[in-house]
């Protein structure tokens, strides 16, 4: 019994198993790790190289809400913030929809308008209420 007992033991295989998934997860998540520090590395790269080579001053990049903004632009061209939003958070998967100003829409600053089933999305900003409106 003792023979058998050794070679049917469920509990040591499941721990085994159980380890080597555990090994494995480990192993998925060092890679990823190693995948994202790699492009995270990249990047900086790319900034110090753009930044040394556009000026000898190292210019902080300006924060989205940053007061400097009114005075650099103050009426953005809101077309093509829409497509560098889409290019940074959703890898152009935005490219259809629509982004434009809307010139009688008073009672509310934007609308967004899906026809659904591949019909047109549409976003409407209010011309009157966001122009007078800081970024």
């Amino acid at each position: 019994m003792d023979l058998e007992e050794s070679l049917f033991n469920d509990s040591e295989d499941e721990l085994f198993l159980k380890s080597i998934d555990e090994d494995l997860d480990f192993a998925f998540a060092l890679s990823l790790q190693a995948a994202y520090d790699d492009d995270i590395n990249e990047n900086s790269i790319i900034q110090e190289s753009a930044s040394s080579s556009s000026s000898g001053s190292v210019a902080k990049p300006l924060s989205i809400v940053d007061e400097q903004w009114e005075l650099i632009d103050p009426n953005p061209d809101i077309h093509s913030l829409f497509v560098q939003y889409d290019a940074k958070f959703f890898y152009g998967k935005l490219q259809a929809v629509e982004v434009k100003w809307s010139p009688r829409m008073t009672c509310c600053a934007g609308i967004c308008c899906y026809g659904g089933r591949g019909r047109l999305c549409s976003i409407r900003l209010s011309m009157p209420l966001l122009k007078l409106r800081p970024r």
